[in-house]
């Protein structure tokens, strides 16, 4: 495992877990955080467990067509662009989305070229709305967006406006 440094803060990342060490006056404290495990908190250098703290982020998400019978291999210029802000494990965040409604974008685009821009609404029934603008294409509804992870690797699908469901790969998750 490598270290990268971000200003005062290392990161060593490994296949399970993340360690943080801060460095305070050139004294190292080290930190232990399982993001996706039951063991969720962080563990200081003082060896006193702490939660971390869950915190809503302003996120650009990339979507890039997934393999289906019309393109077998996907297809990466093809997909959706979305602002959205995501909770710390990566899912929309419904209130965090209403307090900042006027930040949430959406694009729609096709060979790399936008075809249609809009917002993402949070609808009745906890549905997810990409709302497109009445002179561009038709709306598209998310399928459980509520449950899903919006993390790089992962697959979401939308339902279009003529009721057929294509899933996309989540190539990007980056905060603003």
């Amino acid at each position: 495992m490598a270290w990268s440094s971000i200003g005062v803060l290392r990161i060593q990342h490994g296949p399970d877990a993340v360690t943080l060490m801060w460095i305070k006056a050139g004294v190292p404290d080290v930190g232990h955080y399982e993001p996706y495990s039951s063991r969720r908190r962080l563990l200081c250098g003082d060896g006193q467990p702490r939660e971390p703290a869950m915190t809503s982020t302003l996120t650009h998400i990339r979507l890039e067509l997934a393999r289906e019978p019309g393109a077998p291999a996907g297809n990466p210029q093809d997909g959706w662009d979305i602002v959205a802000v995501l909770d710390a494990e990566g899912r929309l965040d419904a209130a965090g989305c209403r307090d900042q409604a006027e930040r949430l974008h959406v694009r729609r685009f096709e060979d790399n070229q936008t075809v249609a821009t809009g917002t993402l609404r949070h609808g009745a029934g906890g549905k997810w709305l990409l709302d497109l603008a009445p002179e561009d294409a038709p709306d598209a509804t998310g399928f459980r967006f509520d449950e899903e992870r919006f993390v790089a690797g992962e697959y979401v699908s939308l339902v279009d406006a003529d009721g057929e469901t294509h899933t996309y790969a989540v190539a990007k998750a980056a905060p603003l």
